[in-house]
């Protein structure tokens, strides 16, 4: 069994901590069901490597303009869209970034079981892989993109809501975002929730005895 995780962004190395939640999320599902194939199709960033492996956790990333030192829509201070309103570069190679993830979702989810996307848009851009390969796909909402929905108009509510339908299932990491789906948007699809787990050995240091 093969899961395609798609995110916008994703720890660059071993050490990093950048969407730390994701890769703990795809941790977790590697620890607790054996044998089974975890890949994560996420942005490059200059001076980081392309494929490895991570924790048992195949890792894809995509370039999107060169050379790769000019990759500047991910991974940056602010979110994807207040990077491409403020800087030129990001502007002129967003379509590529889209273009680029679309194309490596399609390619590494073609033997897979699920899609899981991490955030609404990332879905979207999922789909032509479920239209082609028929591979299933769960989009877990974290909040940015469900508020941005929430904040729109009828029209943009109704052009989501027609997307959201074509997908197979929707996590949210709160009841509250479970409950705008069901009551707000009025989906057809499933809505559950999903929680962001919390490492506590992060918190935990050691204590030093007094000499």
């Amino acid at each position: 069994m093969k899961i395609c995780y798609v995110t916008t962004s994703f720890i660059r190395s071993p050490t990093d901590y950048y969407s730390y939640f994701i890769f703990e999320q795809a941790l977790g599902a590697v620890q607790s069901h054996p044998g089974l194939d975890v890949t994560v199709i996420a942005p490059h960033a200059p001076g980081y490597r392309l494929n490895e492996e991570i924790d048992g956790i195949h890792v894809r990333r995509f370039p999107y303009f060169f050379p790769l030192k000019f990759q500047k829509v991910a991974y940056q201070t602010d979110g994807l869209v207040k990077t491409v309103k403020r800087s030129a570069l990001a502007m002129l190679s967003f379509p590529l970034f889209l273009a680029n993830m679309v194309f490596y979702v399609f390619w590494y989810s073609r033997k897979a079981s699920m899609i899981h996307a991490q955030w609404i848009p990332t879905a979207f851009l999922s789909l032509p892989a479920k239209w082609i390969w028929g591979v299933p796909i769960a989009v877990s909402a974290r909040g940015s993109d469900l508020h941005s929905l929430r904040n729109s108009s009828e029209r943009t509510k109704k052009f989501f809501k027609f997307f959201l339908n074509r997908l197979d299932v929707i996590f949210t990491v709160s009841k509250d975002f479970e409950k705008a789906f069901k009551e707000e948007l009025k989906v057809n699809v499933p809505v559950h929730p999903l929680f962001n787990g919390v490492d506590d050995s992060f918190f935990k240091k050691p204590i030093r005895r007094r000499q």
